[in-house]
């Protein structure tokens, strides 16, 4: 089963002396395995299909393909999973953090054009304050040039801050899960209790 799913990274993530490891880490870790799993089952899978073209025997025929056909079926669902786990998930923060950076450049351009309509703006007077209606977009403008960046790291410190804290809290109940999943000997739990 272990070499079938690449379950081992999941008895890693349940295993009590990889709690210090970042939980970014042991996603990825998990992802890993799926996806040494998906490319052995894809492989095998390969291999079923080719050998039922050379084989004779219908009964031996039969059965390659039937395995190579689970086997490639199983190794496609890995590789899916086993990409976002290994590729996707990791490389998110980055991706938020990449394109708030270039919504700030594009504010940045986006000032330098408007600062001439801008001092216009100021002109007109009609209305409240000095600078009235038509130049109050352009504070608003110069307000998320200066805040974003600072907001764009906050967010992405505060968005690994709570990943972590959530999949420590996964890794916290992920041991009754895999109990669970793996089977549960109630004799053994309550002899220990």
């Amino acid at each position: 089963l272990e070499q079938l799913f690449g379950t081992q990274g999941l008895f890693h993530m349940a295993d009590p002396n990889n709690a210090g490891v970042h939980p970014l880490a042991q996603i990825v870790i998990m992802g890993k395995y799926l996806m040494e799993a998906s490319i052995r089952n894809v492989m095998r899978g390969a291999v079923g299909s080719i050998s039922e073209r050379f084989l004779t025997d219908g009964v031996n025929k039969n059965v390659a393909g039937f395995f190579g056909t689970i086997l490639s079926k199983i190794g496609m669902m890995t590789l899916s999973i086993g990409f976002v786990l290994y590729y996707v998930v990791p490389f998110m923060p980055f991706l938020y953090f990449f394109f708030q950076v270039g919504g700030w450049i594009k504010a940045l351009f986006e000032a330098m054009v408007g600062v001439p309509l801008w001092a216009l703006a100021h002109i007109r007077i009609d209305g409240e304050g000095l600078p009235g209606s038509a130049a109050m977009n352009g504070y608003y403008l110069i307000l998320e040039i200066f805040l974003r960046p600072i907001l764009t790291v906050f967010g992405l410190v505060g968005g690994v801050a709570i990943f972590a804290a959530q999949v420590t809290v996964l890794h916290e109940i992920f041991g009754l899960v895999v109990s669970n999943v793996t089977g549960f000997d109630q004799n053994a739990a309550s002899s220990i209790a």
